[in-house]
């Protein structure tokens, strides 16, 4: 009898053990998924600006930003970071948002006289490409966009690299012929 009761009492035990731990588990992660909500829902709120800075320096239509625009965006995304969102980047998305301003400050260095020339043609592609990655962070951090196996991934950024140089290929051609059709 002392046998059976013995193992009835650690039964009961564990048992109890068992449904404190999966309570205190279960209200952290409900908890959690009440924060990722709610910094979802404030994200949904602040990022749209940002998003809509950074498309001035779009891949469709190409812009045609002058110094003076770039010096504009730049201050523009500061003033967003401290005064809407910059405490809800992601740690990805931070980090982007810093090689955006980083090369922007760079590029407007020593301009002061240029500020109404146009944004050279590789300078632009060097800050388009950099707001792009960051809108491709915001976009991941409201997961907005479907998650693919790493072998998709994988597989489209061979498929992606292949199509750009055959790309670049047809564009040098089409540049080509366009100043063969010039010069008739």
């Amino acid at each position: 009898m002392d046998d059976q009761l013995l193992l009835l009492v650690v039964s009961g035990a564990v048992a109890l053990l068992t449904a404190i731990v999966t309570s205190v588990v279960s209200g952290a992660v409900n908890a959690r998924a009440k924060t990722d909500e709610g910094l979802r829902t404030q994200r949904l709120e602040a990022y749209p600006a940002l998003w809509r800075l950074t498309g001035t320096l779009s891949q469709w239509p190409r812009t045609h930003p002058t110094w003076s625009d770039v010096g504009r965006i730049h201050s523009e995304l500061r003033h967003w970071y401290y005064g809407v969102g910059g405490m809800f980047l992601s740690e990805r998305a931070r980090h982007l948002y810093g090689d955006v301003q980083e090369l922007a400050a760079h590029l407007l260095e020593h301009r002061s006289g240029t500020m109404d020339q146009d944004v050279s043609d590789t300078e632009y592609e060097s800050l388009r490409l950099t707001c792009s990655w960051l809108r491709t962070s915001l976009a991941l951090d409201l997961e907005t966009r479907r998650a693919r196996s790493v072998w998709n991934a994988w597989h489209r950024t061979r498929q992606f690299k292949r199509a750009r140089r055959l790309n670049g290929t047809r564009l040098a051609q089409a540049k080509v012929e366009a100043t063969q059709r010039a010069q008739l």
